[in-house]
């Protein structure tokens, strides 16, 4: 029977984990969107309270970000079709 040497693999250190890079980003609060928003990004979930100024990850920005962007084409092409009618 062989046997085979096993060493310890060390878990990384807090110092040695690298951080992500974080924007700071306010989602804006108004009379009709008062709610939290939830986003999801690779199995990690943030609750993000609209009104107040918080560190995200840059994936987090980017995400919110492009949601404001396809909801700006939602509503043009929506005025666009009404005004076909």
């Amino acid at each position: 029977m062989a046997t085979t040497k096993r060493t310890a693999v060390e878990a990384p250190s807090v110092e040695e984990v690298p951080q992500e890079e974080t924007v700071r980003f306010k989602i804006p609060k108004t009379k009709d969107l008062q709610d939290d928003v939830f986003v999801r990004v690779n199995q990690r979930t943030w609750q993000i309270q609209r009104g107040v100024w918080v560190d995200l990850p840059k994936c987090v920005v980017e995400v919110l970000e492009n949601a404001e962007e396809a909801e700006r084409v939602s509503m043009l092409y929506q005025e666009e079709h009404v005004k076909n009618f």
